[in-house]
């Protein structure tokens, strides 16, 4: 136990190190975009984190001024700009337009309860379920939480209408409107409002009111059209190496973060949006619409989400943004209105080192040449690096445990000569710290991810880590199996007895043997 907590002690080290290393890259503030400068960071984040493919987009005044794919988006097919990927939750940005034009057309009200529209409407609260509205919904304060109600349990074939009858089993944490949670499917609940207010499915509406007037050739809401259209392999990390994984596409998910779309039709669309839903089509959706989707609402949590879009400040510029994660895809979108400079950046591949590691990284330091500044981010600590740590922590492990399971043949005489407080301790904490670490883990995660810890979303997300949690833990119970069974059958009390007695055998053996007269 202690090596482990040493190595664990020794990652926090490196990483903590690393991420204190300044970044040697700058630009002079005010000088038009270095694209060149832009090329070599993704370049070298391709090779610091080993990634297997990554497709960035930047617009600038309504024009996409640099477009460029790296790695492959799958075997035999190169990244470039075109390549469709899913998007995670920058979906919602999509589901809060949609809800905005259909405002704007008079079929649904910003404001009114949501059972005005779905009458059988329910959640775990009679008085929240008269008053959760479509506001509520698009800023994450209904009240819901995902942490406390986890959609991910529906079967992949369910129905927009399905999630939203589930949600009898959500119980709120607040009232609505007084706090911000962050509620995926509050978002499941605006695609099944879309459909009832069109009279056309979610995917459909979409791809006939956004992506069209758009001019999105690559953007899709069906998995069969996109893979058709080149949709790229999506990819988990293990130990820093890319392991293909095919991402799973749940149907009730699709408002919530599930659409694909490629970095070049991404920054299209960022192009309307700050240009005030205005296009070549005319307007998606009108300044006024746009301006209530950018106003935050102040949470006693000092969140600073709109209706579908986070607003903020980078270093004293406001920006706004989304960020996508899925199972084996990254996303984020983001632009600057003072500079009019929008930022697309999508990778096939995802573990959650990537949130704390490499993503904040390269999106930093491209927004940082963008505006013409020092790449002031502090440098990542390599994907490369952290798989190699976590596999020598694997391999510490691993051994460990090992080690500790041949020496169990010993433990009788030990357990002989413990008091009887410490026998139990020794075979149960075989099983109680393996339970204790999952519990504080699934707290952590819980917290820190505002939703609920599943184990296949640990697997996914962790593999590597999970993986080493899995082996330290099959190892303890193991143990304490053995330990107990020994107890339990008296096998450990004879074992020590034969142990004690035999040298005193071997003592009177060796007192009785006759002596040898030879040589005498």
């Amino acid at each position: 136990m202690r090596s482990i907590v040493t190595i664990g002690i020794f990652l926090t080290a490196v990483l903590l190190l690393v991420q204190g290393m300044p970044s040697d890259t700058a630009a002079a503030a005010g000088s038009p975009i270095d694209f060149d400068a832009i090329d070599a960071q993704l370049q070298a984040a391709m090779k610091q984190h080993r990634l297997s493919g990554m497709s960035v987009a930047i617009v600038q005044d309504g024009e996409i001024v640099f477009a460029k794919g790296y790695g492959a988006a799958r075997p035999g097919q190169p990244m470039t700009p075109d390549t469709p990927m899913v998007i995670g939750s920058t979906t919602k940005t999509f589901t809060a337009l949609a809800v905005m034009q259909l405002v704007e057309a008079g079929k649904l009200d910003l404001d009114a309860p949501v059972k005005r529209y779905i009458p059988w409407f329910q959640v775990a609260d009679p008085q929240s379920t008269e008053t959760i509205t479509l506001r509520h919904l698009l800023s994450h304060t209904s009240g819901l939480t995902d942490q406390n109600y986890d959609d991910r349990a529906l079967p992949d074939d369910a129905t927009l209408e399905d999630a939203v009858r589930d949600l009898v089993n959500a119980a709120p944490v607040a009232a609505p409107g007084k706090s911000w949670h962050y509620f995926n499917p509050g978002y499941a609940t605006l695609g099944y409002l879309i459909e009832q207010a069109s009279g056309q499915s979610y995917g459909d509406y979409v791809t006939e009111h956004i992506f069209q007037p758009l001019g999105l050739e690559n953007a899709f809401a069906d998995p069969e059209k996109a893979a058709q259209a080149g949709l790229a392999q999506g990819h988990l990390a293990l130990f820093g190496f890319p392991v293909p994984f095919d991402q799973p596409f749940p149907r009730y998910g699709l408002p919530e973060g599930y659409l694909m779309i490629s970095a070049n039709d991404m920054a299209r669309y960022l192009a309307a949006i700050m240009n005030n839903g205005q296009t070549a089509n005319g307007q998606i959706i009108s300044p006024a619409s746009l301006r209530k989707m950018f106003t935050p609402r102040p949470m006693p949590e000092h969140r600073t989400y709109g209706l579908g879009w986070e607003i903020d400040s980078y270093y004293g510029e406001p920006v706004i943004y989304h960020g996508g994660s899925n199972e084996a895809f990254k996303h984020e979108a983001l632009f600057f209105p003072k500079q009019n400079l929008g930022l697309v950046i999508q990778i096939n591949e995802n573990h959650l080192g990537y949130e704390l590691l490499a993503f904040p990284a390269i999106k930093n330091a491209v927004a940082d040449i963008m505006l013409g500044e020092p790449v002031r981010q502090v440098a990542s600590m390599p994907m490369t690096l952290f798989g190699y740590v976590a596999l020598a922590l694997l391999i510490v492990v691993a051994w460990t445990q090992a080690a500790g399971i041949v020496k169990l043949r010993n433990w009788p005489e030990r357990y002989i000569a413990m008091p009887p407080g410490r026998r139990v301790w020794d075979v149960s904490r075989h099983f109680v710290i393996p339970a204790v670490i999952l519990m504080v883990i699934s707290m952590v995660a819980e917290d820190w991810l505002q939703r609920g810890f599943t184990f296949y979303y640990a697997m996914v997300m962790v593999p590597d880590m999970m993986l080493i949690a899995l082996i330290g833990s099959l190892g303890d119970l193991v143990h304490g199996t053995v330990k107990f069974w020994m107890v339990v059958s008296g096998r450990a009390a004879k074992a020590a007895t034969q142990r004690e007695t035999q040298p005193a055998v071997n003592q009177t053996w060796r007192r009785t043997r006759p002596r040898s007269h030879s040589g005498q």
